[in-house]
């Protein structure tokens, strides 16, 4: 069979590990390949193979040992860990009256400007992606006239799975508003507290 046949990763090495079990149960095969100094590449797709076998392995192991905690659920944790600290930064200057913020200030401000600008390539990026797939849906419909009736007919040609899968699963952006309040009440601390530096 051909490889290009082969519709995911799997199915590729376990036609890759089948070449080499055919090859090494038949005497005359292995003997052809030999004659025809095929060997030192065989040797060389082998080894290759070997190692995609140990990466593929290592990567099954490091899956498994993942949180089984979904997105949201890890992203409600982070949010409420990054709403307590901007409240203890508040309320820092308060606490301790004769230290100056400024620097942290500063520093928390450039931070979240460049997440804030992150998150907005990540939108338009997410944005892009959703148009093109709509253009080729839309275009993907022809309108058709049957001999026998004059009532149009539409088909639906179909779509590039891989790219429809892709976008589906397309991790949605952290909210803009979130990141743009934090930087914003942060700033507006900066400027109250910066006369006492």
């Amino acid at each position: 069979d051909s490889l290009k046949l082969s519709r995911n990763e799997e199915m590729f090495n376990q036609k890759v590990t089948q070449f080499y079990a055919a090859i090494e149960n038949n005497e005359e095969l292995s003997n052809a390949l030999a004659s025809l100094k095929f060997s030192p590449y065989l040797n060389k797709l082998k080894a290759v193979h070997e190692e995609m076998q140990s990466v593929i392995t290592a990567k099954l192991i490091s899956i498994a040992k993942r949180p089984k905690e979904t997105t949201a659920q890890l992203t409600k944790v982070v949010l409420t860990a990054i709403r307590n600290m901007v409240k203890q930064i508040e309320i820092a200057p308060v606490l301790n009256p004769t230290l100056n913020y400024g620097p942290l200030y500063n520093e928390m401000n450039q931070l979240l400007t460049e997440y804030r600008d992150m998150i907005s390539k990540r939108a338009s990026i997410n944005k892009r992606k959703a148009e093109k797939i709509e253009n080729e849906q839309e275009e993907s419909i022809e309108v058709t006239i049957t001999t026998e009736s004059e009532e149009p007919v539409e088909t639906v040609l179909p779509m590039n799975v891989d790219e429809i899968s892709a976008y589906e699963t397309e991790p949605q952006p952290f909210g803009v508003e979130n990141a743009v309040a934090m930087s914003s009440r942060i700033m507006q601390l900066h400027r109250v507290y910066d006369n006492g530096d």
